[in-house]
């Protein structure tokens, strides 16, 4: 059995449930650009993808990612790996599904070898969902995407989408790994930045002051006052008023009986 053709024709799906029905043996390629992707059949049950570096169903998800190009059928072909398990409607809903994600996702990251990095933070604009917040702490400025995912254990898929927000709400840039700055000598001390949590702290801190200040224009007039009071109440030596010697009191009655 072969099957030569093009995408434009005959997408994916429809390409896939014919091999499927056919409970034949062989592999799928398919060409949109100058990368090869692949997927082999036994039985007409899927078991092996791959596209470009991406295997299993990351590498079927891209291929479902591709809305022209040629493809063709070979029976016969196998591979020695195999990285596709389970039912094979529920690959091609899974995968599609992914795929459909992706697409929502590369107009904001539309490529896996970049860096986030942290900007300026507005704590009035942050809206996060958990899957953002939990993120927070594998970005360090230094970690491409890949490397993210390495740390926090999620997939590439559920890193991107958790950045997707950070990214939308301007919290985090995303910066080339060629135009990063080089990283710091070993022997050099430099001060460790502060976390995000800390940052977002200490700027909700200085916001509330600023809150405070900006709600109560009167706080300066009444230092002064209270200072001021402060100077009239408190006794000066020059005044003899407010002198600490004993007063003498002239009582015209007293004199007389001291005289007699």
């Amino acid at each position: 059995m072969e099957l030569d053709g093009d995408l434009d024709a005959f997408n994916l799906r429809e390409l896939i449930e014919m091999v499927v029905y056919s409970s034949v043996t062989g592999l799928l390629e398919v060409r949109p650009n100058a990368i090869v992707a692949q997927l082999y059949f036994r039985d007409g049950l899927p078991y092996d993808a791959h596209y470009g570096d991406i295997d299993g169903i990351d590498a079927l998800a891209a291929m479902f990612e591709q809305r022209s190009g040629l493809f063709s059928f070979r029976a016969g072909p196998t591979s020695s790996g195999q990285s596709l398990w389970g039912d094979p409607w529920e690959l091609i809903e899974t995968a599609e599904q992914r795929a459909a994600s992706w697409q929502r996702i590369r107009p904001l990251i539309p490529a896996l070898d970049l860096v986030p990095v942290f900007t300026t933070i507005d704590t009035h604009s942050i809206s996060l969902n958990t899957h953002s917040w939990s993120l927070l702490s594998a970005i360090d400025g230094r970690r491409d995407i890949p490397a993210i995912a390495a740390a926090s254990g999620y997939s590439l898929l559920d890193v991107c989408e958790g950045l997707v927000p950070l990214v939308a709400q301007r919290l985090i840039i995303l910066v080339p790994c060629d135009e990063m700055p080089p990283e710091p000598a070993a022997d050099t001390e430099q001060p460790a930045p502060g976390g995000f949590f800390e940052r977002l702290i200490a700027r909700a801190l200085e916001e509330e002051a600023e809150q405070r200040r900006q709600s109560d224009p009167r706080h300066e007039t009444r230092t002064r006052t209270s200072s001021d009071l402060r100077r009239l109440r408190d006794p000066r030596p020059s005044d003899p008023r407010h002198s600490s010697a004993p007063r003498i009191i002239s009582d015209p009655k007293l004199t007389r009986d001291r005289q007699k």
